[in-house]
């Protein structure tokens, strides 16, 4: 039970998802605001574009619409890559 934080991959600290929506996730994290469209290509699992990063902000960044938390995605300085569960994106039936 509980909030999984991440796994360790490559000595790397990836978090989880869980973490991402947990209740109590610090609000001093980074984190970045998007727009509806955003968060929906967001949460279909597609490219995110660096342009929402207007901060520079580097690793990963929390990704929020309307101040809710959806997810991760790992910002570098080439590319925003998209963090969400592969399990969880939203599908066109």
């Amino acid at each position: 039970y509980g909030t999984q934080l991440g796994t360790q991959v490559g000595g790397r600290l990836i978090p989880s998802h869980d973490l991402a929506l947990s209740i109590f996730i610090k609000k001093e994290i980074q984190a970045i605001d998007v727009n509806k469209d955003d968060a929906l290509l967001f949460l279909e699992g597609k490219s995110i574009r660096p342009e929402i990063n207007v901060s520079n902000l580097k690793g990963w960044i929390l990704i929020r619409y309307n101040k809710v938390n959806l997810g991760w995605i790992e910002v570098s300085a080439k590319e925003v890559i998209n963090g969400y569960p592969q399990a969880l994106r939203l599908v066109e039936l």
